[in-house]
């Protein structure tokens, strides 16, 4: 029996050339059908018809077609007379044509499904695709990073407080009125669950309050101090903010020098942030007692009730006399408090990464442009199948090798001395108070991590990129 076939014909206008117009595009495929004794079953043309979509009169037809089990195999001149998106291609190959046992052959590539050196063409689309992918995905990102860059909300939904047209926000006078409640009732010393409570009392058909965590996105939401915040920079957008840029400041300000996980509170400053340089475990406080007096020393303290750790002793890291530690790092805060030029020296440290970041961001840019000109060659027909395929693999190759370096940075979010003013303003005061808590919280607003070693310390700040 016979292989039916289905003839695929299409032109964007009529005025093509006459390689491509379609008379001559029929006769070259029903020749194609008649030496390989093919009985052709329908012809499809879409005349006048762009090959950027699918929703082509004939093309749908050629597709129930298909389902309904009306036809064998599909032929077309060229990949690019099918579709010119790989995406779209690649969908009709894989979840169209092959599920229903229909092969699909373009005369003018020998490509034919129906043979193991087509099908291996198959993965070939899916990079094509998977890279058309990536550039629609761009395009989108830099659609909205345009439009966040000109002040506009980039988001599907509006925030609490806000109502949403057409990417501008509008103010709610209800809402925006408890978003205000909600920054005051912070700066007067409140926390994210007394606030909630608060919230969920006096405004009961509100749904807004069922975690602390909604408080603490309203707090930390630059939106309501009319910015825009893509990409962790914060723009001015065309909104009318609720609150004023300074409430919203003092507000970040006093959330930094907040402990957000506190756990068992104890007496000692670097508890939670204090980790072992030797064997990355979390660092405890030790006692001991001699002569009537007492010695602490910060030392590395498996959890035995964590999975793995029991029966492991600590490793030979030296312990740290607790009063000696806190010393040294209350006197580096001291002197960067103090010392502006020591922050700016620290700052830029850890700003380093910089130069290699945007190399890495060139180096990726140029592999995409090397790949679209590997797609402008396939589509002209000026480039071997063996050595695209190669080309592509390595490209591919490098390009993942150059993405996974650039994830090891971190892009620094830019801050200065005068970020930081209130709290150096504060340190005198507070370490020469006996509150440990004010203590704690103001080392925290400050200082990420701290890494003891046998013979020295690290310190890791919170404006550093580490």
């Amino acid at each position: 029996m016979k292989k039916r076939a289905g003839l695929y014909i299409r032109v964007s206008t009529e005025e093509q050339v006459d390689n491509y117009s379609i008379p001559e595009q029929k006769r070259r495929l029903e020749a194609y059908c008649q030496s390989h004794d093919w009985a052709v079953a329908e012809e499809y043309i879409d005349g006048g018809f762009s090959g950027a979509k699918l929703d082509r009169p004939a093309m749908q037809k050629m597709i129930n077609d298909t389902k309904a089990g009306n036809l064998d195999v599909v032929v077309s001149l060229k990949l690019d007379r099918l579709s010119r998106s790989q995406k779209d291609t690649l969908h009709l190959i894989e979840d169209v044509f092959l599920p229903h046992h229909v092969d699909y052959v373009s005369v003018n590539e020998s490509f034919d499904t129906g043979t193991s050196f087509g099908r291996a063409m198959v993965g070939i689309l899916s990079v094509f695709a998977q890279l058309e992918r990536e550039q629609i995905l761009e395009r989108m990102h830099t659609g909205m990073e345009a439009r966040a860059k000109a002040g506009f909300h980039h988001g599907s939904r509006a925030p609490f407080g806000y109502t949403l047209d057409k990417g501008i926000l509008t103010i709610q006078p209800e809402k925006a009125a408890v978003v205000r409640e909600i920054f005051e009732l912070y700066l007067r010393g409140n926390g994210f669950s007394s606030i909630a409570h608060t919230m969920e009392d006096k405004y009961p058909g509100m749904k807004a309050w069922s975690y602390p965590y909604a408080i603490e996105y309203i707090l930390e939401n630059p939106v309501y101090a009319g910015k825009i915040r893509f990409n962790d920079e914060d723009i001015n957008g065309t909104h009318q903010p609720i609150v004023s840029l300074e409430v919203f400041e003092q507000v970040q300000l006093l959330m930094q020098s907040r402990t957000r996980f506190k756990g068992r509170q104890t007496h000692y400053l670097l508890t939670g942030i204090i980790w072992c340089a030797d064997c990355g475990g979390r660092c405890g406080v030790r006692s001991t007692r001699c002569n009537g007096i007492q010695y602490s020393y910060y030392a590395c303290t498996p959890n035995q009730k964590k999975k793995g750790n029991r029966g492991k002793k600590k490793c030979k890291t030296k312990n740290w006399p607790t009063k000696k530690l806190d010393a040294l790092i209350i006197d580096e805060i001291k002197k960067l408090a103090f010392n502006r030029d020591y922050f700016d020296t620290i700052t830029d440290e850890s700003s380093a990464n910089g130069n290699a970041i945007v190399q890495l961001e060139s180096a990726i840019a140029d592999c995409d442009k090397q790949l679209n000109n590997l797609m402008d060659l396939y589509a002209l027909d000026k480039l071997p199948m063996e050595t695209l395929t190669q080309k592509i693999n390595t490209l591919y190759a490098e390009k993942k090798s150059l993405e996974d370096k650039l994830c090891q940075y971190n892009k620094p979010k830019p801050q200065s001395y005068d970020d930081y003013k209130e709290i150096f303003e504060s340190v005198n005061r507070v370490f020469e108070s006996n509150d440990i808590q004010k203590k704690k919280a103001l080392v925290r607003s400050l200082i990420k991590r701290v890494e003891i070693g046998s013979e020295d310390v690290s310190i890791i700040f919170t404006f550093q990129n580490g």
